[in-house]
Order: C-alpha cells, then sequence, then structure tokens
C-alpha cells in the first residue's frame, strides 16, 4: 500500500491512519479512525519505545514535613514495557530503567491541602534533586483542590532509578502539610 500525500488525502472524505499509511475506508467503516501504537512498527524497524507508569488509584492522604524531601506514595503500576520496570510498594515507589537514553519525564498531582501551606515537589535520580527549581503550588483548603504537573527532558543511564518526592516548603510553612490525592502519576516513556 502506497503511502498517500498531503494533496492526494484532500480528496478523501474518510480516511484512517495505521503504521502501513493511510487509505480510503468504504461501507459500514465510515467516520472510522484508527492509530495503531507505533510499537507495531517501531519494532519491525528496530527501535522499541521503553514506558512505565505509576498511579494513585484510590484517594489517599500523605504528610509532609519541611526537614526532608519524602516519595509520594502511588498505588498501583499501570504499565511496563520494553525494559523499564515500576515499583509502588512498601517503601519504594519508583520507576526504574535498563537502557540509557533520553526519556520524557511527567507527572500531575490533584490534591487538597490545608490554605496557605505550599507543596514543593521535585523529580530525583538515583537519590538525587533532578533540579534546584521545584514545582510548588499554595494550598486552598478543604474543597478546593489544586492541580500541578511537570514534563522534561532527561538523559538516564543503565539502571538509573526515578522517583518523585515532595516536602512543605521551609520558606513558607514550618511543621507538616497534610494533603489528600485525587489523583497523582508519574510516566517515563524513551523519547527516540
Amino acid at each position: 500500500m502506497a503511502v498517500k500525500t498531503k494533496e492526494q488525502l484532500r480528496d478523501y472524505t474518510n480516511t484512517y491512519i495505521n503504521t502501513n499509511g493511510v487509505q480510503a475506508i468504504t461501507g459500514a467503516s465510515l467516520n472510522t479512525l484508527e492509530i495503531d501504537m507505533i510499537d507495531t512498527f517501531a519494532t519491525a524497524a528496530g527501535l522499541v519505545t521503553a514506558k512505565a507508569a505509576l498511579r494513585l488509584v484510590a484517594a489517599s492522604g500523605q504528610t509532609f514535613t519541611t526537614t526532608q524531601w519524602d516519595k509520594l506514595h502511588f498505588d498501583a503500576v499501570t504499565l511496563q514495557r520494553n525494559g523499564i520496570t515500576a515499583t509502588a510498594t512498601g517503601a519504594d515507589h519508583s520507576i526504574t530503567v535498563s537502557v540509557g537514553g533520553w526519556y520524557e519525564v511527567f507527572f500531575g498531582i490533584s490534591c487538597i491541602f490545608p490554605t496557605q501551606d505550599v507543596l514543593e515537589l521535585v523529580a530525583y535520580i538515583n537519590g538525587v534533586e533532578y533540579s534546584s527549581q521545584y514545582t510548588e503550588a499554595v494550598g486552598q483548603g478543604t474543597g478546593d483542590p489544586i492541580v500541578m504537573a511537570w514534563k522534561s527532558t532527561v538523559q538516564l543511564t543503565a539502571g538509573d532509578v526515578l522517583d518523585l518526592r515532595g516536602r512543605n516548603s521551609p520558606e513558607h510553612g514550618s511543621g507538616s502539610l497534610a494533603l489528600t490525592y485525587s489523583r497523582l502519576y508519574l510516566d517515563v516513556k524513551q523519547d527516540i
């Protein structure tokens, strides 16, 4: 099957995309958009996308202090493929890569915590802060969740362990910060 050019596609009103190219759809399949997973194509070409994801499935809470960075707790490994492993048990909530290269790291959180407390989050690689520039948010109080997200491309080597950590900002608060998560996730994907 030949791949159609943009000009040729303009002549089609009903098309779909797959890893073999683009072709017209006829009959009962009108209004169908199909995008196959890149792995089908990439494996044949020798390029394999590695990906892992951690999620917090059940709403729960966690307490952070100003004195240390604590790992965020996940309760489900939702994806592991092609050499990346994820762990969400006990004190270990992390993702480990088995192949070096560039990786896209993305985390997001939705949670509720007291007004004026400041939650700081940062990615750690092999127990070391990835950046001294933290993602932070000010609590809005009961019933008003805050949402934070962060994305970066990082170079990792085989065996590197990545986790997400948080603390109560020492510049803005004191003591402990108790929060309730409604959503929490950490995704790591090989950037090929």
